[in-house]
């Protein structure tokens, strides 16, 4: 066996044993059908999510307080944002703060972590997925598919050790929700959000079935 063949057996091992239960299950079938090809094997993946997330300064970077893989909902967004603001902060809320799912998520932050400047962003990531190429003929050819499927922001990564195409593209948003404990949005603003993520959360899901399709 090859020093490749070797490198996707034991990558893919390590994956199964990690990931079992907890697949993204939107771009599974692309990545099992590009492990499947001898010549390539998925190191990361990600469908597209959306995500609120603690933004703090210094060592402690970035904390995640939920996340969704799926399309979201005005409702569900507007819960997350209440309880946040309704469990550690005195300034205003949105109204009808629903059931939340992954709720035990928001517990996690705390009242330690407010101080000043103080930011709560929100975030919809586009697509993701890295995949190790026996050499750059084989990368070449799936950087041509990859951004004929929409992903224009791909690129060929080489490094000592391997060769990869990164398939990306850009339907991104990112902007603040609170910051020193004050709400910046409003609820018409959030049901417009809602609507452009699921927009483009639409795009990514069909760039990822265009990839399927043209990968053999």
């Amino acid at each position: 066996m090859d020093s490749f063949s070797q490198r996707k057996k034991s990558i893919l091992e390590k994956k199964d044993k990690a990931s079992k239960g907890s697949w993204d299950v939107r771009i599974t079938m692309l990545c099992n059908k590009l492990n499947y090809i001898s010549h390539y094997y998925t190191t990361s993946s990600c469908s597209g999510k959306t995500v609120i997330m603690e933004e703090k300064t210094g060592k402690d970077g970035t904390y995640y307080l939920w996340n969704n893989h799926e399309l979201i909902n005005f409702e569900e967004l507007k819960g997350v944002l209440d309880e946040i603001c309704s469990k550690f902060f005195t300034s205003r809320t949105l109204k009808t703060r629903p059931t939340l799912p992954n709720s035990e998520q928001i517990s996690k932050l705390t009242k330690k972590s407010i101080k000043e400047n103080f930011v709560i962003k929100l975030k919809s990531e586009s697509p993701i997925l890295f995949v190790a190429c026996e050499n750059i003929n084989y990368a070449k050819d799936l950087l041509e598919k990859s951004i004929k499927s929409g992903f224009k922001e791909s690129g060929i990564k080489i490094t000592n050790k391997l060769i990869g195409v990164e398939i990306r593209s850009g339907e991104k948003l990112e902007f603040p929700l609170i910051k020193n404990s004050k709400l910046l949005v409003s609820s018409n603003f959030l049901k417009e959000v809602v609507s452009q993520i699921n927009k483009k959360r639409k795009i990514g899901w069909k760039k990822i079935e265009t990839l399927y399709s043209l990968v053999q």
